[in-house]
């Protein structure tokens, strides 16, 4: 058969145009062209099958498709893991969906793993697709996270309430339709539940009754009314509650009680809380014990009962903490010597943390907006006992403490007074004329500092003249035993900030206390300069002043940021 063209000439390869001499003769020929296109339709679909068939043959002998049905649907849990998971259990979302467009095979072996699609995460209002993972999830436990769910797939959620052990939900369209139809059910296995509004002026009413919840051990509330009933902290193990508070007349009488039912409280974090509660009423409260804290957070806004709530607990050595207070920019236009770090702690500040005592390692930062202490007990990872306090600022700062160094060092002399402190580390601006006098106050607090590491901005020349300034008087040193110089176990000095700089002055004031410190027998072992410089000046500085630098120090090193 020779080329054709389209229909046209495979009608005249079969049949001469004189032949097909009526409309009956031209039929005919269509229904022969149909026919024969149909079996060439049947013949592609066969090819079809058996491309599919032969896809899914190759495709069975990858060694992933070899592995037990179990073993892959593991591989898809692990595909879809979230490394910032809040709470533990719960994911946002669905990603190993995606992998069901792989092939038949792995959506055939999705579709039949319960485990699946026991964890669910839905956001916006799509009944139809919760309705079929719940389908889907047959009897396993339930991981939920829903975000801005409507109230019938809250409804449809609560028929399966005795199966939850697991669940988020943010932003509910309406609060009390958790409490009429969701939280009246009994969650016999319910172990994490966490529900948050992001809308400021609502406030979600939850009715939750203890014997509802035998198995609850973390409870994340945000924006909602405290539960009432005491015995629902009992097992609770992490504790996060943001901008809550309780229905009428709200005391922290009532607060305290619900800690001190907490018992076996791992993780506590407080945000907001106290500014709503009244605290006229805690006279003679007992202190709350919280012996297996190893988290703790409070953040709230200033004023507030934060100290009267602080000094009732007692919180273990080994607990991590930070407390955080937010000044108001008219609060502390008023009342500005109030907002301090000292204004943070109680008087008893030892026996709610009995593990500054032992505190070997401040830090001070002092930025634009925020203004804070780290305190770090000997042996700590940085965490296990470190304890830090702030006042932090929300958008516009109301103080720009980069300015107050020599403010945060007299307040870390006084507040942090007679602990073995050997490391100190200071950032901050360090270009105050009052700091020759703070840092003598510092140096004299910590007798037995060993290490001093300086960051920020400015020039650290004044460390250097309060470091001379705290050397005790000769004339008292007679009959005491005093030491001829301060700090006198100082060894390691670090200098390193990219808004630090170098001049004359800090090199001749670095010398005398050198020189000072050398005659006393109490030379620095290790100085290290990490500073911002223009490059010609520093040149000019080092050939003069650098040769006479090492002599005074057993080890010498300086580098310059490259701007």
């Amino acid at each position: 058969m020779g080329p054709t063209n389209g229909g046209a000439g495979l009608v005249a390869d079969k049949t001469s145009p004189l032949q097909l001499r009526t409309q009956a003769d031209v039929t005919e020929q269509l229904d022969v062209i149909k026919s024969k296109r149909q079996e060439l339709q049947d013949a592609l679909r066969a090819l079809d099958a058996d491309e599919v068939r032969l896809r899914r043959l190759w495709n069975s002998f990858l060694p992933v498709n070899q592995l037990p049905n179990e073993l892959l649907v593991r591989v898809f849990q692990l595909s879809a893991v979230d490394y910032e998971l809040w709470p533990c259990r719960l994911r946002r979302d669905m990603t190993w969906v995606r992998l069901m467009l792989v092939c038949s095979y792995w959506r055939d072996v999705a579709c039949a793993a319960p485990t699946l699609w026991g964890t669910i995460g839905i956001t916006g209002n799509v009944p139809e697709w919760l309705n079929l993972c719940l389908d889907r999830s047959a009897n396993t436990k339930l991981h939920i996270h829903l975000s801005k769910p409507s109230p019938e797939m809250m409804q449809a959620v609560a028929a399966y309430a005795e199966r939850i052990e697991a669940i988020s939900i943010s932003c509910p369209d309406q609060s009390r339709s958790l409490s009429q139809t969701f939280f009246h059910r009994p969650m016999p296995i319910l172990q994490d539940l966490s529900i948050s509004a992001t809308d400021r002026d609502t406030r979600i009413t939850l009715q939750m009754l203890s014997a509802h919840y035998p198995a609850l051990s973390s409870l994340h509330l945000s924006h909602g009314e405290l539960p009432s009933d005491i015995h629902l902290y009992a097992g609770l193990r992490e504790l996060i509650l943001s901008d809550c508070g309780y229905g009428s007349s709200p005391t922290l009488s009532q607060f305290l009680a619900a800690l001190r039912a907490s018992t076996r409280l791992e993780r506590l974090i407080i945000t907001n809380v106290l500014d709503g509660l009244s605290g006229r009423d805690v006279s003679g409260f007992l202190p709350v014990a919280l012996p297996h804290l190893s988290s703790f957070r409070l953040s709230h806004n200033w004023p507030s009962y934060g100290l009267t709530f602080l000094s009732h607990l007692r919180i273990p050595p080994t607990c991590y903490v930070e407390i955080f207070v937010t000044p108001h920019a008219e609060n502390f236009a008023l009342e500005p010597e109030g907002q301090t770090i000292a204004a943070l702690l109680p008087e008893n500040i030892t026996e709610v943390l009995p593990v500054l005592p032992s505190v070997t390692a401040l830090e001070l930062e002092m930025t634009d907006g925020d203004y804070a202490i780290r305190a770090v007990p000997p042996g700590s990872d940085g965490i296990r006992g470190t304890v830090l306090f702030g006042l932090v600022s929300e958008g516009q700062p109301v103080q720009d403490w980069s300015t107050s160094l020599s403010l945060g060092l007299t307040e870390l002399a006084q507040v942090f007074q007679d602990l073995p402190v050997t490391r100190l580390r200071v950032k901050g601006d360090h270009r105050s004329s009052f700091l020759p006098d703070a840092w003598c106050e510092v140096f004299r607090t910590y007798p037995m500092l060993e290490t001093l590491e300086l960051t920020g901005s400015g020039s650290p020349t004044r460390t250097w003249t309060g470091l001379r300034m705290a050397a005790p008087n000769v004339a008292h040193q007679s009959g005491h035993g005093l030491p001829a110089t301060a700090c006198p176990r100082l060894r390691t000095v670090i200098v390193d900030g990219m808004d630090m700089m170098v001049s004359q002055r800090f090199f001749e004031e670095l010398l005398a206390c050198l020189r000072h410190r050398a005659r006393q027998g109490a030379r620095l072992e290790s100085l290290r300069l990490k500073l911002r410089a223009d490059h010609a000046h520093f040149d000019k500085l080092r050939r003069k002043y650098w040769a006479q630098v090492e002599e005074l120090v057993g080890s010498v090193s300086y580098d310059v940021y490259n701007l």
